[in-house]
């Protein structure tokens, strides 16, 4: 992950001015600061939150990737539920048919909020969009424990 993120760091450098660099360079940072110990971790994830910001502000930057990466950002690291919530909202707005985002929403309902049904939806939308072609979507909806 490290070389990923040296290669993130250089893409920035290129052209600062490009949202997808910013979000890539977060989700790196991200997952990085999953394999560090607290402190480091601490500066890791601040670093990733000013790295999403900055991709959601510049021109182009409010896709529905982004916005859907922030969202599991703030759901599962930075544990702020209400704001992660608007931003599946934003992002599920943004294209109905992303499948990743769908699936993400499900586990965020389902483990965040604690709302099955809701999370059943949400897995429902995701098959209805991919149906059984994409094993990673089958894969999570099998971990889904409602009925």
């Amino acid at each position: 992950m490290a070389i990923i993120s040296f290669f993130c760091r250089r893409a920035l450098e290129q052209d600062e001015g490009h949202a997808d660099h910013h979000g890539a360079y977060a989700l790196c940072l991200m997952t990085l600061a999953k394999d560090r110990g607290v402190g480091d971790a601490a500066v890791l994830i601040e670093q990733a939150d000013r790295s999403f910001r900055t991709a959601l502000q510049l021109p182009g930057g409010r896709t529905p990737q982004n916005l859907g990466n922030y969202a599991v950002f703030l759901a599962h690291v930075r544990c702020s539920h209400s704001e992660a919530g608007s931003y599946f909202d934003q992002a599920i707005e943004a294209d109905p048919s992303r499948a990743e985002t769908l699936v993400n929403y499900a586990h965020f309902l389902e483990m965040c909020e604690q709302d099955d049904e809701r999370a059943q939806v949400a897995f429902d939308r995701a098959l209805a969009v991919c149906g059984d072609t994409n094993a990673g979507l089958l894969g999570s909806y099998t971990l889904n424990p409602t009925p």
